[in-house]
């Protein structure tokens, strides 16, 4: 049996920006800095020597905008991006681009970002606008629960949605005043 001397593997020349590390799924209220880490790569996706100024850029999804500092120089190969408080606001499915003035350009996996937290109502049906005592309005009203970038929002649980009389008349509501619903659309 013959037993070799130590074999050193070293990367090959820097060709291309790729993404060691990205977010797979997150909620729209939820920051991406943490995930997003871009190299300096050979042509197998190794780590290789060289140096870049990095921009991120975002395409595909609900035409949201990519949040925080997108601009990151390379140290030793990497432009670390988990202290730069990258947010994406619209639910959708995107993909980040990385793009540098020397390597090919990178592009990310698949990013599904999905609604936020509830946060608030918002009225998507106002009420008809000239009623008749005791008849139903016309148009009833239905509320939206969204995030808070007002995107439409599940809601998890049981909700319960009172109904009251604002300004402008000295008459009572009546008929239900009280909603409930397990979902985020109550109508």
């Amino acid at each position: 049996t013959a037993v070799s001397s130590n074999v050193v593997v070293v990367a090959g020349p820097a060709v291309r920006l790729g993404f060691s590390s990205q977010p797979v799924t997150r909620a729209a209220d939820e920051e991406l800095w943490y995930y997003v880490v871009v190299q300096v790569q050979d042509a197998a996706g190794n780590l290789a020597i060289g140096n870049d100024v990095v921009t991120l850029a975002i395409s595909g999804g609900n035409s949201s905008v990519l949040r925080g500092n997108l601009v990151k120089e390379t140290v030793a190969g990497v432009a670390d991006y988990r202290n730069n408080e990258l947010m994406i606001i619209r639910p959708g499915v995107y993909t980040l681009t990385a793009t540098g003035l020397w390597y090919a350009t990178g592009v990310s996996q698949n990013i599904t970002i999905t609604a936020g937290d509830p946060y608030a109502f918002t009225m998507v049906r106002q009420p008809s606008g000239s009623v008749v005592s005791l008849v139903p309005f016309s148009v009833q009203p239905a509320i939206q629960i969204v995030d808070k970038w007002g995107n439409n929002a599940t809601c998890y649980g049981f909700t319960e949605v009172y109904v009251s009389l604002l300004s402008g008349s000295s008459g009572n509501l009546v008929g239900k005043t009280r909603f409930s619903n397990a979902g985020a659309f109550i109508d």
